[in-house]
């Protein structure tokens, strides 16, 4: 490994800086070795292939890359393909702008497989010109060569191209330097007579788009073909750019190195000369260094304060000591993914403190965008910067913490929680006793309809009970709490949703259902969006069943008491069995019966949705779900008591499923007495929080979204956001209705 720059400091902590957009056009190159978002990116991404020229006196026009360094001075690269796979990996193909020196090609021979060239490119100067970590980035190339096309100048001049076998250092083919995508003219430098390459009368002119410089002089250089006509001959591209061989492969003309970096070794490109997103700018890479690792403090929690996170890490490795910096990295997706976009990044502060960009919330840590840290060993502005992979730091968990004052018993639906999850609270009295409140004792969140959202520190909560009164004696004793945050369900809407599972254990399966079993389907329906049809697939589809091996006249049987919830008639039985009898399978009969009037009716009366055509012939009266369900709109959105008539209009319309939350929903906010009230953007979001999250906005959130509303975001826009939110699945599910 080359010699390490030490470090200025070492930092084993993290900050983030405010605001997470996207790396911008035109952007900052690096200044001072900062690297950040504005300049540097992942993998070869910023890095754009060459252009092809329009004409043969056009300048090369692409990216460069500096990697390692030849007799005191970084080499700059030509980046002929960011990304490629023709040599046997993924790789970024680079060809050296300028000729590093004048060699001989072979004293004897003028093949490539054993010229002493290759030999020198792939040993002294291999070894001397790259740091160990940079050599080992660089991938040992494969190439097969074949043969050009006969007739042609290139078939004439040199039979064919020239294969590589693991070269880590080469020179271009003539193939290459014909390739109009690496950025090169594809005109040879000569017109040929009509009668082909043998006949006499070649007209010579110069290509100044392949000249390459020694110094400040044109220079001939070497390319790898040989020459097909003289065995002591090999292939060069002239200082005039002329493509040709010379007949001396003893000649002393210049070398100019090609290489492909493996790109899995590449972390980061940062730019460092030019304007990004232009042709010309010039990038150092941060590539991989396998003696170095980075991990969170298992000795140090992750602490939060506000939207304030310090995240304790511990270097190791032989080269943890040249480290110059610990870095963040917010991604959008996982690390490894395509099409991932940096969110953050930037060195981490002294001390360790970061604030969370504006836009994201602790509970998005992990699933909206995912956060990693980084050793890293910046050197010269030129020069190859070393790394650690990327390390996830999974989203901070914090404790919970149930007591009571000894009435009776009460837990949490978790033990611990990231910040932003949504925890349920069971609270059971004892004899003689009754729930009477939660008392939050530290962690500052709110405990609604005994439920809180996890903030982001440790939470300790008290369940208070009191006596009965000795008039009350006859009050039934208060059922623990063991659903979501919402309205306690009225005993028809309980009925509906549990009871249409039950009876599918009981007509399906012929048996009582299991309790974790039967709470899964419930909440398929409940939270999850499952029609009635597909669960009852799910029963008729089970191994349970199928292990039955019903007759087709049982099959029939169970049918109409799943899907008809009676007894089947004689006619109708009759007509089943003859079907399956005459082929039809049994998924096209159940789709029958799903697909049928008297399912559809079944599925109204259970409040669910039937997954079939049929339509129901049945009207349901409102019960006091979909009732309080709609009164709750009225209060939320209109800031209001609900009117008689359009209460029971809009209650009758969920019973009857002919809507459904969010569609009732957007009924008010989109209303005329909603429009006419004209509410500020703050006052939309906040009215929008107390509907489909069932509490205040925090202050977070709330910021985030007025920012998007005044910024142009529609108000459809953000309803729809809010709508999809698994905190109103909750609610829906809560008064027996479909979101």
């Amino acid at each position: 490994m080359g010699k390490l720059v030490k470090p200025v400091a070492m930092a084993l902590v993290a900050s983030f800086g405010i605001g997470f957009a996207g790396y911008a056009n035109g952007g900052t190159v690096l200044a001072d070795g900062g690297k950040s978002q504005d300049n540097t990116g992942l993998g070869t991404e910023l890095i754009v292939p060459p252009a092809a020229p329009s004409g043969i006196n056009d300048s090369w026009n692409g990216s460069y890359v500096y990697y390692g360094n030849y007799e005191g001075s970084p080499i700059r690269f030509r980046v002929l393909d960011p990304q490629t796979d023709i040599y046997g990996s993924d790789t970024m193909f680079l060809d050296s702008e300028m000729v590093l020196f004048r060699q001989k090609y072979s004293d004897y021979l003028n093949v490539w497989e054993d010229c002493e060239l290759r030999g020198f490119l792939n040993g002294s100067f291999f070894n001397g010109s790259f740091s160990s970590y940079e050599g080992g980035a660089i991938a040992e190339s494969i190439f097969t060569g074949s043969a050009y096309e006969e007739g042609s100048i290139l078939a004439h001049e040199y039979g064919s191209s020239v294969s590589l076998d693991g070269d880590k250092v080469f020179i271009l083919s003539a193939a290459d330097v014909l390739n109009t995508s690496y950025g090169y003219s594809d005109d040879f430098g000569c017109i040929l007579p009509e009668g082909g390459p043998e006949v006499l009368g070649w007209e010579w002119h110069d290509v100044s788009n392949h000249i390459k410089y020694y110094g400040s002089e044109a220079c001939t250089w070497w390319l790898r073909e040989a020459n097909r006509r003289d065995s002591w001959g090999s292939g060069e591209v002239t200082s005039d750019g002329t493509l040709g061989v010379t007949y001396s492969s003893g000649s002393t003309i210049g070398v100019a190195p090609a290489l492909n970096i493996d790109l899995g070794s590449v972390i980061f490109s940062t730019a460092v000369s030019g304007n990004l997103n232009e042709a010309g700018t010039g990038y150092k890479l941060t590539i991989s260094d396998p003696e170095l690792s980075i991990a969170v403090s298992s000795e140090q929690r992750i602490d939060i304060s506000g939207n304030t996170v310090t995240i304790p890490c511990e270097i190791t490795g032989a080269d943890a000591a040249d480290v110059t910096r610990t870095s963040i990295l917010i991604l959008d997706k996982e690390y490894g993914s395509d099409d991932n976009n940096i969110i953050y990044y930037d060195a981490m502060s002294s001390d360790g403190a970061f604030e969370l960009p504006s836009g994201l919330s602790f509970g998005g840590w992990g699933s909206d965008y995912y956060v990693y840290i980084l050793a890293e060993i910046t050197r010269g502005q030129y020069e190859t910067d070393y790394a650690c992979d990327p390390v996830c730091v999974p989203a901070p968990d914090f404790s919970i913490t149930v007591t009571t004052d000894g009435n009776g018993t009460a837990s949490a639906s978790a033990s611990d929680a990231v910040p932003g999850t949504t925890v349920d609270l069971t609270a059971a009295p004892s004899t003689g006793y009754r729930f009477k409140e939660w008392q939050v004792i530290s962690g500052g969140v709110t405990v609604t309809d005994n439920s809180f959202v996890m903030g982001v520190s440790d939470v300790q909560i008290k369940a208070v009970f009191e006596e009965i009164p000795s008039s009350d004696s006859n009050e039934t004793p208060v059922v623990p709490f063991d659903g979501p945050s919402a309205p306690t369900p009225s005993p028809a809407a309980e009925r509906g949703v549990a009871g249409f599972v039950e009876r599918l254990y009981t007509v399906a399966l012929g048996r009582r259902s299991d309790p974790v079993g039967k709470q899964d389907w419930i909440d398929a329906i409940t939270l999850r969006g499952e029609t009635g049809a597909s669960c009852a697939r799910g029963f008729l589809y089970s191994p349970e069943f199928l292990n039955k091996q019903c007759s087709t006249e049982e099959f029939v049987t169970v049918l109409y008491r799943t899907f008809f919830d009676r007894e089947p008639d004689r006619a109708g039985f009759n007509a089943w069995v003859e079907t399956l009898n005459n082929g039809t399978s049994k998924e096209e009969v159940i789709e029958g019966f799903i697909n049928s009037t008297e399912w559809a009716n079944l599925c109204l009366f259970y409040g669910i949705r039937s997954g079939g055509t049929g339509i129901p012939s049945i009207e349901i009266e409102p019960n006091q779900d979909t009732i309080d369900f709609a009164t709750r709109l009225y209060t939320t959105c209109l800031n209001r008591e609900a009117d008689s008539n359009g209460l029971m209009a809009w209650a009758r319309q969920l019973a009857n499923q002919r809507d459904t939350g969010t569609g009732a929903a957007r009924g008010f906010f989109f209303s005329n007495e909603f429009t006419g009230q004209n509410v500020t953007n703050e006052e939309y979001v906040n009215r929008l929080y107390r509907t489909f999250m069932g509490r205040e906005a925090d202050e977070a959130g709330f910021t985030a979204w007025v920012a998007q509303l005044n910024e142009g975001v529609s108000r459809e826009e953000v309803f729809e956001g809010f709508a999809q939110s698994p905190e109103f699945t909750r609610i829906c599910a809560s008064y027996g209705i479909v979101r």
